[in-house]
């Protein structure tokens, strides 16, 4: 689906790890950094690129979006107390980008959209078309959405009917 000021595109996603550590101070986080050989994103509600892709959804929360598969983290945190789900299995993405993207998601999302408000690099669960999301500012004209791929049809639907809003 696409038009000239707007373009959805299936997300790559090749591994899709929930992350949760016991503790979340800055010393354990730098530990567990250490032991998986990539950063943890930073502050709550942010996003790190590098060897793999960390979102920060919540103070011991990480969804680690590129990166090694759930049973190759679980095996470099090895005693470090956490919890790895793979989620992939049960997740579709999307990227909305162009100039309309903030306009279209705008339609259906209370949160401020704003690139002052959520800038790139910012990360959060809220809600689009009343559809529980993660969403991710990647530039200010590129976002980010994984769902459940139970919804990937009303999904689909909705973003065809804002592409044709525009």
């Amino acid at each position: 689906m696409h038009d000239q000021d707007a373009i959805i595109r299936p997300l790559d996603l090749p591994s899709l790890t929930a992350l949760r550590l016991y503790k979340p101070s800055p010393d354990h986080v730098r530990q567990a950094s250490r032991a998986l050989g990539f950063e943890l994103a930073g502050p709550p509600n942010t996003f790190t690129a590098g060897p793999a892709r960390t979102a920060r959804l919540a103070p011991a929360e990480w969804l680690v979006t590129q990166g090694p598969p759930m049973p190759e983290i679980t095996a470099r945190l090895a005693g470090i107390l956490h919890h790895a789900s793979d989620i992939r299995p049960g997740k579709l993405g999307w990227i909305l980008s162009g100039s309309r993207a903030a306009d279209i998601l705008a339609r259906d999302c209370t949160l401020d959209l704003h690139p002052q408000a959520f800038p790139p690099g910012s990360v959060t669960c809220t809600l689009v078309a009343q559809v529980p999301v993660i969403l991710e500012r990647i530039d200010n004209t590129s976002f980010s959405l994984i769902a459940d791929r139970s919804l990937e049809d009303y999904l689909k639907a909705w973003f065809a009917d804002g592409l044709e809003a525009w």
